[in-house]
């Protein structure tokens, strides 16, 4: 499991969204995470899922980027393989 207290406020927030186990659309998390306002929203997003992606892919889970009607999704999943149980 995720250690809660390595994570950031934002990060956090984005797996709480992300739990559910749905696509969720980018513009859609930029809006829930409440960070419309900052200079580049996206790269903002980007930046906490590359580290979020350190943190889970050593347990076996990521969060995949999908391309679907040229919007761009993300979604939480574990690794098929993983040995892990978490």
């Amino acid at each position: 499991m995720v250690s809660v207290a390595d994570l950031t406020k934002t990060q956090k927030k984005i797996l709480e969204l992300l739990s559910d186990g749905d696509r969720h659309h980018k513009n859609d998390m930029i809006r829930d995470l409440g960070k419309q306002d900052s200079e580049d929203p996206g790269k903002l997003l980007r930046v906490h899922i590359t580290n979020l992606r350190k943190i889970l892919n050593p347990i076996g889970q990521d969060i995949v980027c999908q391309r679907y009607n040229r919007s761009l999704y993300y979604r939480w999943v574990r690794l098929i393989g993983s040995n892990s149980n978490s």
